[in-house]
């Protein structure tokens, strides 16, 4: 583990105590940050690279759930100076976040893994308390924590804005408001957010996931431990 940042990425005693069997020789341990189809991109907490899985990997992997998803740790082999790395092994993953494959009975679909918070964003203008729920119960099921976050609120009046926390008085629940216009609440959130955890973002398109993002990569030190994750459908 020369030169490696581990708590860059997250680094804890949990995937600590796991990995010793799987990190030998010239294999490391590194997280997956991008996945597109059957191409990857892992970091080692300094470097990032593309990655490909091992021949080995492929023919011994039968259920698409063993696939490296994004926040997977994985054991590379980097080569080529860092240019490539070659993933051996999923090592053993603390959660698992996926949903039904639109269409077919029992197959699912990899979201994210290792995920301890789960910030579901939602618009304070337009909320869907059904799809919330769907959220939240997704994120329990899967043992992460949700935390509610309702962005736009500059485009809601103070009367509107106290009915809204009126209707959530019953979750059981965290939630914040944010406007990334005004950025309130983006840095309350940012001074919350723990080092060595893992933050996943969640909700539809529009509500505003990739502005508080950036938002948040422009406060806080340490961008891989902040994934954006697919919508439910």
């Amino acid at each position: 583990m020369e030169n490696i940042d581990p708590e860059k990425l997250g680094y804890n005693e949990w995937i600590g105590s796991i990995d010793t069997q799987f990190i030998k020789g010239d294999i490391s341990p590194a997280r997956v940050i991008e996945v597109n189809k059957n191409s990857f991109m892992v970091s080692d907490g300094i470097h990032e690279m593309p990655a490909e899985l091992s021949g080995k990997f492929i023919f011994d992997t039968e259920n698409s759930l063993d696939f490296p998803t994004v926040s997977d740790w994985v054991a590379i082999q980097a080569v080529d100076n860092y240019m490539l790395a070659i993933i051996h092994t999923v090592l053993p993953r603390k959660t698992l976040l996926k949903r039904k494959d639109p269409g077919k009975r029992i197959e699912f679909q990899l979201i994210a893994a290792n995920i301890d918070f789960g910030l579901v964003v939602q618009s304070a203008e337009n909320p869907n308390f059904n799809l919330l729920d769907r959220y939240v119960v997704m994120l329990n099921d899967s043992g992460i924590e949700p935390i509610i976050v309702f962005s736009k609120t500059d485009l809601l009046s103070s009367t509107e804005l106290d009915a809204l926390k009126r209707d959530l008085s019953a979750l059981r629940t965290h939630f914040l408001f944010i406007s990334n216009v005004a950025e309130g609440g983006v840095k309350t959130l940012s001074d919350n957010l723990l080092s060595g955890k893992t933050y996943c973002l969640l909700g539809q398109s529009g509500v505003g996931k990739t502005s508080l993002l950036n938002s948040l990569l422009g406060t806080f030190t340490n961008p891989q431990n902040i994934a954006l994750c697919s919508p439910l459908q």
